[in-house]
């Protein structure tokens, strides 16, 4: 098949096998009784199946693409080459090459030799009865294992995971990484260490246990682990722990103290390749005896807040060492503690936190507490319960979106969710932010003018309780009906040049809009007709709410019907009023065109004037609260 595509599976029940070439695509499957070869470009969109009734089922893929994986169930074998690419995994009782930069995601089972070269890539573990070969780059991102007499040839190659040697195999390492370790590092036994824990601090004559965890991630074999204190050699272990084993194996040395002196010792273990260090407390026989001084705290704390309080502790007891200091809430349940390391004598301070919660609201008192009998003190502290109050909300048009400022007086951390709610009680959209006066956009290229409803804001306190709710109605293309009265200002003043009777060109076209926070109604209309101009002018007498246009443009010279929508006729030189009840508040822009003004083969050209006394035609649109905005317009190339 030749620069060929098919939209399905491929089977074939013919020895003779299965031949894709040049930019050939296969949407599914290939089954074939013989070879298939896959090159030149092409594409096999699902898994490969060869050999299945043939001495012969040997699969090629080179410089193509095969989405699955690719099973040769005879001694043929696999050969991937020149860049391909393999999704699956590959399996068969032959030979396997991954050749030329070639990647495969999966792994390779084999029941031949196995060759991974020239910056190829196996993403799984390689498993092969024969020998495995991966050099020139390459990469093995699991392991590689071998059975038998089977030998590994690593040259120029980086393998992830472990490798693993039959019982009579050999194992040859040249400039490469097994794990993150050197050829010759990984051939010995690499035992890393880490301290789990010691039972520091103990009296003067006591054993100090300390807990190890080792894990082998080199070769098998024996290594020796040492414990020194304060540098000097105490003991040293021989252990044996199989790089098989991926759990850390638990180890423990114990140090007698009786020759120790008191204080702290800094503890070290050591293997060949790794260390680790912790420090250690030897008290005296007497044992130290802590006292609290001092504490230091905020009289007031919100519930959910961190109440710190510091700690001033003297060692009173004769002998250097540590000692446990615990933080007691009202009712004297530990919640916080620590052992520090103070010398005879000696004062520290000790920082404990304590984060009340509701049930903790009220005044009692916090106490630092010592196992000495006069080592504890307290403090007299008030929790108070968490305000979460909701002061306003404010609703600004942010072209298809809304913009939702919220303001908020909190004690504390919370959430916040705010929820477009439409007429019909659907939830629309909703987003849950982190509870601050801010300012955050809801119904985001949602077309907010085609809302309407409300736009509920819930707040939550730290703990997820309801504590506070408020809404705002949203009105369609006429924003948020909340807020005061206020008066519009020019937002923009655009002058269109061009001749008419066509209805539909705007020739003036100017914006306006009232301040954040305000809100004014559009109430009457008045146009100032030239007296060159003979005829009527007839304009709409209600505004659009899902589209806030006012349209100075009658389809008559006469009145009456405008097109079935806008009743009512207008007489040039009145205050016309409008039938409508829209508000436009919180910044929201309403856009005026003025166009046709009569109607005939009379053709003329507006452009904007300084003043009315310049003018032929003034606009004037009233306002609810009696202002009114104006706009002047000349006309010229007048022909009747």
């Amino acid at each position: 098949m030749t620069a060929s595509e098919v939209g399905g599976s491929i089977t074939s029940e013919s020895k003779g096998g299965i031949d894709i070439s040049t930019d050939s695509t296969v949407g599914d499957n290939i089954t074939s009784v013989g070879v298939v070869d896959v090159q030149g470009g092409s594409r096999v969109l699902g898994k490969i199946v060869a050999g299945t009734d043939s001495d012969d089922g040997t699969v090629t893929v080179t410089a193509s693409e095969v989405r699955g994986s690719i099973t040769s169930e005879t001694a043929g074998g696999i050969d991937i080459d020149d860049g391909s690419t393999v999704d699956g995994a590959l399996d068969s009782p032959g030979t396997v090459d991954v050749q030329e930069g070639s990647d495969v995601q999966g792994g390779v089972d084999a029941g031949g030799d196995t060759t991974v070269n020239a910056g190829s890539t196996v993403g799984g573990d390689i498993i092969s009865d024969g020998n495995v070969g991966v050099s020139g780059g390459s990469t093995v991102d699991g392991g590689i294992e071998v059975t038998g007499g089977s030998n590994i040839d690593l040259s120029n190659a980086d393998i992830n995971g472990h490798v693993t040697l039959g019982p009579s195999g050999s194992f040859t390492c040249d400039n490469s990484t097994i794990r993150d370790k050197n050829c010759s590092e990984y051939r010995s036994p690499q035992y890393e260490i880490n301290i789990t824990g010691t039972n520091s601090p103990v009296t003067k004559g006591d054993d100090l246990q300390v807990d190890l965890g080792v894990e082998n991630v080199g070769f098998n074999g024996e290594g020796d682990i040492s414990l020194l204190v304060d540098g000097t050699e105490q003991k040293t272990k021989t252990v044996d722990i199989d790089r098989s084993n991926d759990n850390p194996q638990g180890v423990q040395f114990s140090w007698e103290t009786s020759d120790a002196s008191v204080g702290e010792h800094n503890l070290t273990v050591t293997s060949a390749v790794d260390t680790e260090s912790t420090s250690v407390y030897v008290a005296g026989e007497n044992g130290p005896a802590f006292t609290v001084e001092a504490i230091d705290t905020d009289e007031e704390v919100y519930a959910y807040d961190s109440l710190s309080v510091l700690a001033t502790v003297k060692n009173r007891g004769g002998e250097n060492g540590s000692m446990e200091i615990r933080l007691q809430d009202f009712d004297g349940q530990t919640v916080d503690s620590t052992s520090p390391y103070i010398e005879d004598g000696s004062t520290k301070e000790v920082l404990l936190e304590w984060a009340p919660a509701t049930g903790d609201i009220g005044t009692g008192g916090v106490t630092v507490d010592t196992d000495a009998d006069t080592g504890t003190d307290t403090a007299e502290v008030r929790v108070l319960e968490n305000f979460y109050e909701i002061e306003n909300v404010q609703l600004y048009s942010a072209g298809k979106d809304i913009d939702a400022e919220l303001f908020l007086n909190l004690s504390n951390e919370g959430n916040a969710t705010i929820e477009a709610i439409n007429r019909s009680g659907t939830t629309v959209d909703e987003r849950t932010v982190d509870a601050m006066s801010d300012l955050y956009r809801i119904l985001e290229n949602k077309n907010a003018k085609n809302f309407e409803g409300e736009i509920f804001v819930t707040l939550y306190d730290v703990n997820g309780d309801k504590r506070d709710t408020a809404s705002q109605d949203w009105n369609g293309a006429n924003g948020n009906s909340g807020g005061g009265s206020g008066s519009p200002t020019a937002d923009s003043v655009e002058t269109v040049d061009g001749t008419t009777p066509g209805s539909g060109t705007s020739f003036l076209e100017f914006d306006v809009r009232v301040d954040l926070g305000e809100s004014a109604r559009i109430t009457a209309v008045n146009v100032t007709k030239p007296a060159k101009q003979n005829s009527e002018v007839s304009v709409f007498t209600k505004l659009d709410d899902a589209s806030p246009e006012l349209y100075l443009n009658p389809a008559s010279t006469s009145g009456g019907d405008q097109n079935g929508q806008y009743a009512g006729a207008y007489t040039v030189g009145t205050l016309q009023p409008l039938d409508t009840d829209a508000v436009f508040s919180d910044g929201s822009v309403l856009s005026v065109r003025l166009g046709r003004i009569n109607s005939g083969n009379v053709q003329f050209t507006y452009s904007e004037a300084a003043s009315e006394s310049d003018s032929d035609i003034t606009v004037t649109l009233q306002f609810d609260d009696d202002s009114s905005y104006e706009t002047y317009l000349s006309v010229t190339n007048v022909n009747s």
